[in-house]
C-alpha cells in the first residue's frame, strides 16, 4: 500500500513557482543582515520555540485532541508562498522586518527540537523522512522557521497540517508580543487547504 504525500504535487510546484516570482518583490527580499540582529541567538531559540507553542496550541484546540506528530524538519515552500498569501502584505509596517528576517532564515531546512517546545499538547517528534499523513485524532504538523523583527515582539511563520486523505492546511501566521498577552497570532492567511 502506497503512502500519501504530505502536500499535493500540484501544491508543491505551485509553492516551488512562487518562489521565483518571491525574488522580484522587493517588499520580501531576504535581509542581509543577520535575523533579528538586536535579537542574541540563544533568545531567538527561546522566542522560536514559544511562537511555535503558540501556533500548534491554536491549531490543536481546532482538533480538540491533545496530541500532535510535528517534523522535526522544518518547512522551505512556506518561505515563497509568503508574496502570496491573499492580502501579500504583512498586517502593518511594523512586521516588514519580520517578514524579511522569514525569508532569509528559511532559505534552507533547519531543524525544531520537538521536545523543547512549551506546549499544552504532547508533541512527537517525526523525522523528515518518516512523514505519513496525519489524522483527526493526531495530525501531522510541519512547521517553517520564525522570522522576527529586530524588536522581537513581532513574528511570522507559515505552518501545515494534514489530518486524513483529503484533510489538511497551510497558513501564514502573523505574531504580536506584548508584556500583558505574550504571544498572539493577529492574522492567519490561509495558503491552501486539502
Amino acid at each position: 500500500m502506497a503512502t500519501r504525500p504530505l502536500v499535493s504535487i500540484a501544491a508543491l510546484a505551485w509553492s516551488y513557482g512562487v518562489v521565483s516570482l518571491l525574488l522580484h518583490t522587493p517588499a520580501f527580499q531576504p535581509s542581509t543582515r543577520a535575523p533579528a540582529s538586536s535579537v542574541a541567538d540563544t533568545s531567538i531559540h527561546v522566542l522560536e520555540e514559544q511562537v511555535y507553542a503558540v501556533a500548534i496550541d491554536e491549531l490543536l484546540t481546532t482538533f480538540h485532541t491533545g496530541l500532535a506528530n510535528v517534523i522535526e524538519r522544518t518547512e522551505v515552500i512556506g518561505a515563497g508562498d509568503l508574496s502570496h498569501a491573499p492580502r501579500q502584505q504583512p498586517p502593518d509596517n511594523s512586521f516588514v522586518q519580520a517578514a524579511s528576517d522569514y525569508l532569509g532564515r528559511n532559505q534552507a531546512p533547519g531543524h525544531v527540537e520537538v521536545t523543547t517546545i512549551p506546549s499544552f499538547h504532547s508533541l512527537r517528534p517525526v523525522a523528515a523522512v518518516d512523514q505519513r499523513v496525519g489524522s483527526p485524532s493526531v495530525p501531522l504538523v510541519a512547521l517553517s522557521r520564525v522570522g522576527f523583527n529586530a524588536a522581537g515582539d513581532r513574528a511570522v511563520l507559515y505552518i501545515a497540517f494534514t489530518c486524513g486523505g483529503l484533510c489538511g492546511e497551510g497558513d501564514i501566521l502573523w505574531l504580536r508580543h506584548t508584556p500583558d498577552d505574550g504571544w498572539r497570532v493577529i492574522r492567519r492567511d490561509n495558503l491552501w487547504v486539502s
